[in-house]
């Protein structure tokens, strides 16, 4: 990071950046002058059985889809096994993310997403139901972090861009003028 970025940075991150995010500020104290996280780091396991993500992972799509997103800047060189095994850890990981956002010194905005699994189905229903809790759980816990939810699903940054740059131009400015 000290050789990418100026001092004091503000990070942005979507889903797994997200987390990842959070993690390196509570772990880089002084180090980081705000966080702007998209539908993720949210301290809930959404992984309920390890296996059947594996199966639902290993499709023809998993294996062409981030190989085409690559191609334009997007994607990642992750085989379905392995994008499932940083899932589920990431997973884990997020049971204990509330111990992580303690440890923060800098100001979060957190936009999240009110479909993030998706519209269609039982399942997508019931994940959709715990990502809203724990984002609310995060609400409560540090109500000094700046909570937006948008109605759409978890491609955010495809979907809804022009929203996404105007809160991160506002949190900016806020970050700037040295406002929590």
């Amino acid at each position: 990071m000290d050789k990418v970025a100026f001092d004091r940075p503000i990070l942005v991150g979507w889903s797994l950046g997200a987390d990842l995010a959070v993690w390196y500020a509570a772990s880089h104290p002084g180090k980081v002058a705000g966080l702007f996280l998209i539908d993720g780091a949210v301290p809930v396991n959404l992984v309920s059985d390890p296996l059947d993500l594996r199966r639902r992972l290993d499709t023809p799509a998993m294996r062409i889809g981030p190989a085409l997103l690559y191609l334009v800047g997007m994607g990642y060189r992750l085989t379905p096994d392995e994008y499932a095994t940083l899932t589920i850890e990431l997973n884990r990981r997020r049971e204990q993310l509330l111990s992580a956002y303690e440890q923060l010194d800098c100001p979060v905005e957190l936009v999240l997403a009110t479909k993030s699994a998706g519209e269609k189905g039982e399942r997508a229903g019931r994940t959709n139901a715990l990502w809203r809790a724990g984002g609310e759980q995060l609400a409560q816990a540090f109500p000094a972090l700046s909570l937006s939810w948008l109605d759409n699903t978890h491609l955010l940054p495809f979907k809804e861009p022009t929203t996404l740059a105007r809160l991160l131009d506002a949190f900016v400015q806020r970050c700037q003028a040295g406002q929590q």
